[in-house]
C-alpha cells in the first residue's frame, strides 16, 4: 500500500516541499522521511480513505519540516568568519542575478537552485522547454560576463 502512495504522491510532495523548504536536498529528505513514517504506520493508513491518506502524508511532512526548523534554530552559530564569507557569497550571487531580467532570474533560480527541469519550468512560465534552455544559456553567458567584470 505504501508503494501505491509513493507512486501516486512522490512527485506532488517533492514539488510542494521544494517550495516550502526552498531547498531541493531538504525537500527530498523530507519526502523520504514521510514515506519511512508511512511504512511505520501502514496499518493505520490502510484504515483511511484516499483523501485522508494524502492529508496524512502532507501533515507528516509539515511536522517533519517544523522539527527541522526548530533543530536548526537550536544549532550553534558557525564561526564568525565562515558566516561572513557565506554572507559575501550570497551578496555576490544576488548582485550577479540582478543583472538578469526578472523572468530569466526566475528561470535560472528554479533550474539551478531549486532543481526544476526545463520541462517543469516551461509549464510554470508557459513556454517551450527549448525556449527555457535558450534563456538559461543566455543567462549563464551574461552571468559569466558580469562575473568577469567584478
Amino acid at each position: 500500500m505504501v508503494e501505491e502512495l509513493y507512486a501516486a504522491y512522490f512527485g506532488e510532495l517533492r514539488r510542494y516541499f521544494i517550495r516550502q523548504a526552498h531547498d531541493l536536498a531538504t525537500a527530498e529528505d523530507l519526502v523520504q522521511e514521510i514515506f519511512l513514517k508511512a511504512m511505520e504506520h501502514e496499518q493505520t493508513l490502510a484504515l483511511l480513505t484516499e483523501s485522508k491518506r494524502r492529508a496524512w502524508l502532507y501533515r507528516c511532512g509539515k511536522n517533519l519540516l517544523i522539527d527541522r526548523i526548530r533543530r536548526k534554530k537550536r544549532e550553534p552559530d558557525l564561526q564568525e568568519e565562515g558566516v561572513y564569507r557565506e554572507d559575501l557569497s550570497k551578496a555576490m550571487v544576488q548582485q550577479l542575478l540582478g543583472a538578469l531580467s526578472e523572468r530569466d532570474r526566475g528561470i535560472f533560480v528554479l533550474r539551478h537552485f531549486e532543481g526544476y527541469s526545463a520541462v517543469e519550468i516551461a509549464d510554470i512560465f508557459q513556454m517551450t522547454a527549448e525556449n527555457v534552455r535558450t534563456r538559461l544559456s543566455l543567462a549563464r553567458k551574461l552571468l559569466k560576463v558580469e562575473w568577469e567584470r567584478s
